[in-house]
């Protein structure tokens, strides 16, 4: 592997531990303000101003949204074997280029349409209807960056398995691409 694929490598899995990082972080802030908010409404009888907006719009997405350029590189996302166990190795390369190329396209389209609604959502200033105003913007632009994170996730990975520096037997043992 040249240098200059060693060093994206290396950057492509830094951004990808760091979004799984932040999406870790979400979640325990996800935890922290739902439990807080549930005890005040236990004892004091008394709810957190816009709780349900702000776990919804930001902490969810970021929870679920960041994590998928990891699940992406790490492979760990859900697919059946039961085909690709009977195929020849060629025909699995084959078989998981043409998913990541199906994967690729269809993250580009939704980051497109993401990247349009975060344009709009940031124009008009985009806010919550409800008892508290919440801005929606932010919660848009963690979801583009997240679609983003899976969609270099994936390209790099045509390019890895293109260039056979990945090994495509799923019986080779969990993590394909080892630590990230």
């Amino acid at each position: 592997m040249s240098d200059r694929a060693g060093y994206f490598e290396r950057g492509v899995g830094f951004v990808s531990s760091g979004l799984l990082g932040l999406a870790g972080i979400f979640t325990l802030l996800m935890m922290i303000h739902t439990v807080i908010d549930v005890g005040v409404r236990f004892f004091l009888d008394f709810a957190l101003p816009g709780t349900i907006d702000i776990v919804g719009y930001y902490y969810m997405i970021g929870s679920i949204m960041l994590g998928l350029a990891a699940t992406e590189l790490s492979d760990g996302q859900i697919r059946v074997e039961s085909i690709d166990q009977l195929m020849p190795p060629l025909y699995k390369r084959v078989s998981l280029i043409f998913g990541k190329i199906i994967t690729s396209v269809f993250m580009g389209i939704l980051a497109y349409g993401a990247v349009l609604r975060l344009g709009k959502s940031y124009q008009t200033n985009e806010v919550t209807f409800g008892h508290h105003v919440v801005t929606l913007w932010p919660s848009r632009l963690i979801f583009f960056i997240g679609i983003g994170g899976v969609l270099v996730a994936a390209a790099w990975r045509i390019w890895r398995i293109t260039r056979h520096d990945e090994d495509v037997d799923p019986t080779a043992g969990g993590d394909r691409m080892g630590p990230l």
